[in-house]
């Protein structure tokens, strides 16, 4: 079982070359198919993609949320309400992508 506290709550995968970087990201390079990808707590190589533990990526969306109904109770018109709500339907979907497909970068991290 692994110490889910001492292990960190984000690693970068460490590809190690631009190229297959852009083409694993364009989806033209299946993950499957690398081989010998590292991992580093820093993106060692500058080559990486951010991975983050899935329980840190569904706490940071509930405290995003908690934060923008805090706002949305503050607005004072309607469209700002609007606006912050749609930001909730963002974050909330993010975070079910996050649990569907294991934790990954989410937006804004």
């Amino acid at each position: 079982m692994t110490d889910k506290t001492t292990a960190p709550k984000r690693i970068y995968l460490d590809i190690g070359d631009q190229d297959i970087l852009d083409r694993v990201r364009s989806g033209e390079l299946p993950w499957g198919s690398l081989r010998e990808v590292t991992w580093s707590e820093d993106n060692a190589s500058g080559f990486g993609v951010a991975y983050v533990r899935e329980e840190a990526a569904i706490h940071r969306g509930a405290e995003k949320i908690t934060d923008l109904i805090a706002q949305i109770r503050a607005a004072k018109t309607m469209a700002r309400r609007d606006f912050l709500f749609d930001q909730i339907i963002g974050v909330w979907e993010e975070s079910i992508r996050c649990t569907r497909s294991g934790a990954r970068e989410g937006a804004g991290a």
